[in-house]
């Protein structure tokens, strides 16, 4: 009897290849997540800081600052002397990465005093994640809530 080579993969090969695969898929799909929960956590403390902007721009100039969120991203004006408003940072800010904050618009106005009677929770989110921003009645402050810690 003659023996015949047989052409072909053995078991052992295709489970080695599949192990290799499933590892390449796990990395491939955590890091994509981790880069969505950094994106979102990067425009939530970008939203933070620009609110803590206005606040002080309010107290500074002595006038009504007003931020418009909206679902893509947001606007910041303030008016001086009654008169129109007019834009504290240059134009729009966009979220990042198809995050969004809600269909509809939220607006937070600060007064001379840099107080606000609004308050009101923020939520940036994509997909992947969401994040809560607070904004706490009266004195204004932002608070950035990571449900999960890095």
């Amino acid at each position: 009897m003659k023996n015949k080579k047989i052409k072909g993969f053995t078991i052992l090969e295709l489970a080695v290849a599949l192990g290799v695969l499933a590892i390449i898929v796990t990395a491939v799909w955590f890091g994509s997540s981790q880069s969505y929960r950094r994106d979102i956590i990067s425009a939530a403390n970008l939203l933070a800081a620009d609110i803590r902007y206005a606040q002080q721009m309010a107290i500074q100039k002595g006038v009504d600052v007003q931020i418009s969120i909206f679902e893509d991203g947001y606007l910041i004006d303030y008016r001086p002397d009654g008169g129109a408003n007019r834009p504290l940072l240059e134009g729009f800010r966009a979220f990042p990465n198809a995050s969004n904050a809600g269909s509809s618009v939220q607006t937070i106005n600060f007064t001379p005093r840099g107080t606000t009677n609004t308050p009101m929770t923020i939520t940036l989110e994509n997909r992947h994640y969401n994040i809560s921003l607070t904004l706490t009645l009266g004195a204004g402050r932002v608070l950035v809530r990571d449900p999960l810690p890095l």
